[in-house]
């Protein structure tokens, strides 16, 4: 039994034989001082790893770049925080890493060869950032000019839409503008030149509509069209003689190619010269001048049998007898010249400057007629009538 006792832990209460406390008692414990010497077995680990190097100890100790934590910015402006590599503490108090360099017998790490390199492949030299290529989609460079250098109008996307004229027109374009009949009559006055693509106003297509009638049928003075002279009563009131566009405006209303008080339009006592030119418009002057007869009338009915056009209904009644009398013309109407095959015509929809020089290529119809391209420039001339183009 006293083995056992023994063997359990326990001891007599006292060592006196003859004690009455003969009873048992666990044995007391007494408290074991620990100590600690991890921190100590490190830090002489170190110092004969590094051969008590100082600049070997001072870099150990220093704390890792990697491990601060680093700041990003995303393109939305939000702000992100990460950590290179996740830390623990060590039982001496160091931060250590979970992937640790091994010392080499020389003192340094062998891993810090490694990660320059890697740091190096890809930053480049000099850790300068890889560029990035501006070269879009089809492979070709989009950089910004160097400063002092001007992009070509051609390969600035800022002035593609007003200098590329639309492949479908440039054909008639280039022959209008052979003309020489869109030149404004003060070209000093005038800032830009042709802008394709940008809304030609009423004044400027009454201007370029007479200047291009006269110019086609120079050897024709019969088929001409005069301009106003300044002694002229202005018909409109927002058109006075000083408006560089009067002598057209003036005698396309004198002509009654445009309407006005004078052929019966008393509502007309406007001219607008300065508002956007719509479709709507243009047949109304321009239809007249290849048909070179009387409108036919005709009604929305009509107009929808003809054209199948959705929005007929958005057009006018003075403009219904222009669009009807387009269609007769072929393939050489206005509308269909201009802007092919659509079925909405958008009556009030402004006309661009490439539309307009379109329009004005070709005088005629039921096959008797002239195009621009079919007038040689070296036969324009004062002598054969062409002092009225430009007013």
């Amino acid at each position: 039994m006293e083995d056992l006792h023994r063997t359990m832990g326990y001891r007599r209460r006292t060592s006196n034989p003859n004690s009455q406390q003969s009873g048992l008692l666990p044995r007391r414990r007494l408290p074991r001082r620990r100590l600690r010497v991890a921190p100590v077995l490190a830090g002489l680990s170190l110092l004969l790893a590094t051969g008590c190097d100082r600049a070997a100890l001072e870099q150990a100790f220093a704390p890792d770049p990697q491990l601060i934590e680093e700041s990003t910015t995303d393109s939305s402006g939000a702000t992100t925080t990460h950590n290179s590599k996740s830390t623990s503490t060590a039982p001496g108090g160091a931060a250590s890493s979970s992937s640790k360099p091994q010392t080499s017998p020389s003192g340094g790490s062998s891993n810090a060869r490694l990660t320059e390199t890697t740091k190096n492949s890809a930053s480049g030299p000099n850790n300068e950032k890889p560029k990035l290529s501006t070269k879009d989609a089809n492979g070709d460079d989009d950089q910004k000019p160097k400063t002092g250098e001007s992009a070509s109008p051609l390969n600035d996307s800022s002035n593609s839409n007003n200098d590329s004229i639309p492949a479908e027109l440039e054909s008639s374009v280039v022959d209008v503008l052979a003309l020489g009949v869109l030149t404004p009559p003060d070209q000093a006055a005038v800032d830009g030149g042709f802008e394709p693509n940008e809304p030609v106003t009423r004044g400027e297509f009454a201007r370029w509509l007479l200047a291009a009638n006269n110019a086609v049928y120079g050897d024709r003075p019969a088929a001409q069209i005069r301009s106003a002279t300044g002694n002229s009563e202005p018909i409109f009131k927002d058109v006075t003689q000083n408006n560089p566009n009067f002598p057209a405006i003036q005698g396309l209303a004198e002509a009654g190619i445009i309407l006005s008080s004078l052929s019966g339009a008393q509502e007309q006592i406007n001219f607008k010269p300065d508002a956007p030119l719509t479709r709507e418009d243009m047949l109304l002057w321009k239809v007249p001048l290849d048909v070179r007869s009387s409108l036919p009338a005709s009604n929305l009915e009509a107009v929808k049998e003809a054209w199948a056009f959705q929005d007929a209904s958005k057009a006018s009644a003075p403009a219904l007898r222009a669009i009807l009398a387009d269609y007769s013309n072929g393939d050489q109407a206005v509308i269909r010249r201009v802007f092919g095959y659509t079925t909405l015509l958008q009556p009030q929809k402004p006309v661009t400057q490439a539309e307009a020089a379109a329009a004005l290529w070709y005088f005629g119809s039921g096959g008797q007629g002239v195009s621009a391209g079919d007038v040689s420039v070296g036969d324009l001339g004062e002598a054969d009538g062409n002092e009225n183009i430009g007013g």
